[in-house]
């Protein structure tokens, strides 16, 4: 994990982590890069074996199913905020606790194929989402984020895809044996 690495900064600027870099995700490319990912962790999801997908690679490093499960929450989440930003001016967004959100809601004991469609259908609505913002000042809409963590709309879909992205890659290490490389968070 980047100690002390500002996560907001995967708006604008290359994961040091992943490599994921929101200048390669053009806004008009979104909808069709949130599907594709989708379909990386359907495919995941559904060739793995559920105990693999349930193991922790290690006692304080998610599991794959639980990395499906925050990415499944984390996007849901996001596609709520940016709808909040697109007829708000400047709302605060609130922190959503995506640590408490794995024991509290059992992450590791879901169903991974139900898992898989959750994912799918919150990546989908998310595509859909953003393909229907037209083009201009709407992108350029700002909301923060407890501590002035400040997103615009732009921002938070490139954010949201690099989070998708980001722990797919985590799921395949989770599942290879390796740890996680770290969180975005709510």
């Amino acid at each position: 994990m980047a100690e002390g690495w500002d996560w907001t900064r995967v708006q604008a600027e290359a994961c040091p982590q992943c490599g994921f870099d929101p200048a390669e995700h053009p806004l008009d490319g979104l909808g069709a890069d949130l599907r594709a990912t989708a379909a990386g962790w359907r495919a995941l999801l559904e060739t793995s074996a559920p105990d693999d997908l349930r193991r922790r690679p290690e006692p304080t490093t998610w599991c794959a199913l639980e990395l499906a499960c925050h990415v499944r929450d984390a996007v849901t989440v996001f596609d709520q905020r940016i709808a909040l930003t697109l007829v708000e001016d400047d709302p605060e967004l609130g922190w959503w606790d995506h640590e408490a959100a794995v024991d509290e809601q059992a992450y590791a004991a879901q169903d991974p194929g139900l898992v898989a469609g959750g994912v799918e259908a919150s990546l989908g609505a998310l595509a859909a989402a953003v393909e229907a913002i037209p083009p201009g000042a709407a992108w350029d809409r700002r909301a923060v984020r407890r501590a002035g963590e400040h997103f615009t709309v732009a921002g938070m879909a490139r954010f949201t895809l690099h989070e998708a992205v980001h722990h797919l890659a985590d799921a395949e290490a989770a599942l290879a044996g390796g740890g996680a490389s770290g969180d975005a968070g709510g």
